[in-house]
């Protein structure tokens, strides 16, 4: 009978003829192991009855166990060792962030002593006031701003430019158009909606549709700067 926990599984005899022949190999080969390695099987006290604990690997998984070919009174492989008063074990797989007690690292696995305090840090005071600074406040002033701003030399001058006529289409079904379009394309042909994205598709239309606006005012008459 196993325990984990405080789970116990059913008692072997209580199980079906097929199983109990299928679990007495078993038995042979845990009773085998035992032998081989009896260190990693200690006494211990569970439910106030005695049982033996089980270290199954280097993570320190346990398991408590009865085992029925070892007398109750006679004491566990671990001769020299008292056995533990356990009420309720709480082995199993450590995490990995967490590290044995006593294990080496910068400190010895020892808990440091006379560790000071926190410092107060100075939570007081404010920005300090500058110095040498004038106490004259500049007048305000809204002078515009000279041509030297402009022309810091003195070959630059102002030039009268051609006169330029800014063409708006005003549709406002484009957007509208432009995602109708794309998605109809994309459903026709899955590798365009993954190599060509929706921001590119926006622009090179938007391209085609502001030349097509620009040739239809020049065949009108309309005059292109």
């Amino acid at each position: 009978m196993a325990e984990r926990g405080h789970q116990v599984s059913k008692p072997l005899s209580d199980m079906p003829p097929s199983t109990q022949e299928a679990a007495i190999p078993l038995q042979g080969r845990m009773r085998e192991d035992f032998r081989r390695r009896p260190r990693r099987l200690e006494e211990v006290f569970f439910d106030g009855k005695r049982r033996y604990r089980l270290i199954l690997n280097h993570r320190q998984e346990w398991r408590v166990v009865e085992l029925p070919w070892l007398p109750a009174t006679k004491p566990g492989p671990h001769h020299g060792r008292a056995a533990e008063p356990l009420t309720q074990l709480t082995g199993g797989p450590r995490s990995r962030g967490q590290r044995p007690w006593g294990s080496r690292n910068r400190y010895g696995g020892r808990p440091r002593v006379n560790v000071a305090g926190p410092r107060a840090t100075n939570s007081g005071g404010g920005i300090p006031q500058g110095q040498y600074l004038s106490k004259t406040p500049s007048p305000l002033t809204n002078d515009p701003l000279p041509e030297k701003a402009y022309f810091p030399g003195l070959s630059e001058d102002f030039r009268a430019i051609a006169t330029r006529e800014k063409i708006y289409p005003t549709c406002t079904y484009l957007p509208e158009l432009l995602e109708q379009s794309y998605t109809k394309v994309a459903s026709i042909s899955p590798s365009f909606g993954k190599t060509v994205p929706r921001s590119a598709y926006d622009y090179y239309i938007s391209v085609i549709v502001a030349y097509r606006l620009l040739l239809l005012h020049q065949q009108a008459g309309g005059k292109l700067t």
